[in-house]
């Protein structure tokens, strides 16, 4: 018998890329469409609220009454109000050249020689003499007498001696006033003496 031929295997079929079929309209999906910016709108100007008025009550004035005569004011001492003049209390400028500072000082040394010629009295034993005796005198800001010392002579030691006493006597002077800022103060205290 004889053998049958072979039969020669087909040929694989070339392979042709075909273009790819252009979408149909029904199969493109687009993407949603982007949102529209949103213009930005100036804030509503909304006019300012009017305040409602409220009406208050009047206070009853006993009740204010009450409550000041329960409340007594505390007394001030006077010789704190006669040495603090409202005027030099109330200088713009404290420095110690201005002239609150320089008029507060005249203020306090007139009230200074006031109150020491409160105390001014012819000694008993000036035997009719008569004269100037000159004490130099340190006060503190509170009104403290620091130290005195005689600085001129009256020419009689009965007026020196009564010179010496009346700065004593007169002790405590007036307080500094807040535009006088020093911690002490040094005067020279001229006191006439003579026989009445």
């Amino acid at each position: 018998m004889a053998q049958p031929e072979p039969v020669p295997a087909p040929e694989p079929a070339p392979q042709v890329a075909l273009a790819p079929e252009p979408p149909r309209v029904d199969d493109i999906v687009l993407p949603p469409p982007l949102p529209k910016p949103v213009e930005a709108k100036p804030p509503e100007q909304k006019p300012a609220p009017v305040p409602e008025r409220v009406e208050r009550k009047p206070v009853e004035k006993k009740e204010t009454q009450e409550k000041a005569e329960k409340k007594p004011a505390p007394p001030k001492p006077a010789a704190a109000q006669a040495s603090r003049p409202s005027r030099v209390a109330s200088a713009p400028n404290p420095g110690e050249d201005s002239v609150g500072a320089r008029e507060g000082q005249a203020s306090w040394n007139a009230e200074v020689v006031a109150h020491i010629r409160r105390y001014v009295a012819y000694p008993s034993d000036g035997n009719g003499a008569s004269g100037t005796a000159i004490v130099n005198v340190v006060i503190d800001r509170n009104g403290r007498l620091v130290s005195r010392r005689l600085a001129g002579s009256s020419g009689s030691p009965a007026l020196d001696r009564a010179a010496l006493s009346i700065i004593e006597r007169a002790a405590p002077f007036p307080r500094f006033p807040p535009v006088m800022k020093q911690a002490q103060e040094t005067r020279s205290v001229p006191l006439h003496m003579r026989p009445r």
